[in-house]
């Protein structure tokens, strides 16, 4: 219907045209006010308060002259230009800034020593540390580029440390999450030009913790990782250089601010993720997983308090007895921290609670069947992980972002399909492990050929847990076992686990994490434990609690732990 078009036809168009009437009236009716405050020299009111703003704010010399410029500029524009909302937020973003307010700093080391001990049970040497950092800034009057870096597994407090340190300081403590974080404009910030742009964390944690010299701390500073949007660990390079830090600047805001006043405490679960570089400005202070005594006396003095008190078991707490603890500890969880006993803490509180509420009786007293009987069986074996001795299977100790654990090693042996014997090598293994596991079958086959034993068979060197990937030179003395127990029919002892790496020629090298790892073969249930020869004096320096229940075996040579590892089901001397 031609009449029903022409009337929408004629309808759209009375409605453009309204709308655009309206907005050259609003248009006409803005500029007739410009000209008219022009005339009788009257200035826009809008800005008032933000000029006021600005002339009290206590900013820097170079700070100033760029903000009068910028509001000079500001005071010129028409207030509903997009430009306007943009350097509006800038200066206003600015003068939030605390220039030049500090916090004074009160530092009292008896004080400081009682409450690192009130808050954090053991990690004597980590407090040791710290009291030392504490007592150079006090007899200095500052430490300026000292960043700290604390390396451990989850749940031994390195984050709560770090605001502890904050509390003897007196100062204000600003958190930055850096886990996930892949673009370098949050470390350095968005430039204006950009929609949404806004300063870089560093300066937000600076403008929300009111100082310029707060205790900043860079959580998971490992979980960075480089994209498309640039490094994010090259930028915290110009933020953590004393020498580059006194005129950081930032993107957004386009003019330097001084970072050296910061105390700067990074927390890590691992470093090998982290470029030397920035190692290099760092000091690493090494958080030890804490030992099965330790994880039960902060879940009697520091968890169970709390677990109360979130419950609502205030004064209907059954006693717990120190059996059920330690299988809490031990047989309910597994770990280097406390986080899971927290969790498993809290479950327990919940069924409490319920039966609480319910009117159900409590026990008196929760030993372990009474702990069993309201958390299920433990999910734990205390057994290791074969019951019998096995041919080719060997049990190492490996330290991951969580704290030590074990690593089995299977090796299967083939009659050779070509004229060249091959190695398969299956298990999400890294470069590293696989020149550890050529470097050992290299060195045990040289072993075996001085002997007159045939070694020309398929390889085949299996780590299970196929999903999870694997790396580093540790597991050689591991795989150098696994090896020859395949190659001469002799079986593997159980009870054993063993950690170094191994050269061509048969050495026992050092290895890291060496406390981390003979924690994880008390936990596991292992009886001997071979570790390098060279790092004798490290044991010796280890703790009673650490050692007890372990027959520690030092190696030097290959040969050694064969002896040792391997039952004599068939007897080849190795002297």
């Amino acid at each position: 219907d031609l009449g029903h078009y022409d009337r929408i036809t004629r309808g759209l168009k009375d409605e453009v045209s309204r709308e655009i009437n309206e907005a050259q009236k609003e248009f006409f009716l803005n500029e007739q006010l410009k000209t008219i405050q022009k005339e009788l020299g009257i200035r826009e009111s809008r800005y008032e308060e933000l000029s006021q703003k600005v002339a009290d704010s206590k900013l820097t010399t170079e700070a100033r002259m760029s903000i009068d410029r910028e509001l000079s500029r500001l005071q010129q524009m028409d207030a509903y230009a997009p430009e306007a909302q943009v350097l509006r937020a800038y200066i206003e973003t600015v003068i939030d800034l605390p220039w030049q307010a500090l916090s004074t700093e009160v530092l009292e080391l008896t004080e400081a020593s009682k409450r690192l001990d009130e808050n954090h049970f053991g990690l004597d040497s980590v407090k040791e540390r710290v009291l030392e950092f504490l007592a150079v800034r006090k007899l200095k009057g500052t430490q300026a580029g000292a960043v700290l870096c604390f390396v451990g597994p989850p749940g031994v407090g390195k984050t709560s440390l770090a605001q502890t340190v904050s509390e003897a300081l007196c100062r204000e403590c600003g958190h930055i999450a850096l886990g996930g974080v892949r673009d370098e404009a949050e470390i350095r910030g968005h430039r204006r030009t950009y929609v949404g742009a806004r300063p870089g964390r560093m300066i937000q944690a600076i403008r929300d913790a009111g100082t310029m010299n707060p205790v900043i701390v860079l959580d998971e500073i490992d979980k960075l990782a480089q994209s498309s949007n640039g490094d994010p660990m090259s930028a915290l390079l110009e933020v953590l250089d004393p020498e580059q830090n006194k005129r950081f600047v930032d993107h957004y805001l386009e003019m330097s601010i001084d970072l050296s006043q910061v105390v700067f405490i990074a927390t890590a679960n691992i470093l090998d993720n982290l470029p030397q570089p920035l190692l290099d400005r760092m000091e690493i202070i090494e958080f030890p997983g804490y030992t099965e005594s330790e994880r039960v006396h902060i879940a009697k003095s520091h968890i169970e308090p709390l677990v109360v008190s979130e419950s609502g078991l205030t004064g209907i707490m059954p006693l717990i007895s120190e059996e059920a603890l330690r299988s809490l500890a031990s047989e309910y969880t597994r770990e280097s921290g406390v986080r899971a006993l927290r969790r498993e803490f809290s479950r327990l509180g919940r069924k409490l609670a319920r039966r609480a509420a319910s009117n159900e009786p409590l026990p008196a007293m929760i030993d372990r069947d009474a702990l069993i009987s309201l958390m299920g069986r433990p999910p734990i074996s205390d057994s290791p992980v074969n019951e019998d001795s096995e041919i080719g299977l060997t049990h190492g100790l490996v330290v991951t972002g969580y704290g030590g654990d074990r690593m089995q090693v299977e090796v299967s042996l083939t009659k050779p399909i070509g004229s060249e014997p091959k190695l398969t090598l299956t298990g999400a293994v890294g470069p590293v492990l696989n020149e550890s596991v050529q470097t050992s079958l290299t060195c045990v086959r040289r072993i075996l050929d001085s002997k007159g034993i045939d070694s020309r068979f398929d390889v085949h060197v299996h780590l299970p847990q196929a999903a999870i990937p694997k790396d580093g030179p540790s597991a050689g003395i591991t795989v150098s076992i696994a090896l020859f127990s395949a190659f001469t029919g002799r079986p593997v002892r159980r009870d054993v686990a063993m950690t170094g790496e191994v050269t061509l020629r048969g050495q026992v090298l050092p290895i890291g994490g060496l406390r981390e790892k003979l924690l994880a073969a008390r936990r596991y249930g292992y009886a001997t434990v071979l570790y390098p020869g060279s790092q004798q004096a490290e044991v010796d320096a280890m703790s009673a609690e650490v050692k007890e229940g372990l027959e520690l075996c030092p190696i030097h040579m290959v040969g050694e732990g064969i002896e040792i590892a391997l039952t004599y089901a068939q007897t080849v001397s190795m002297r």
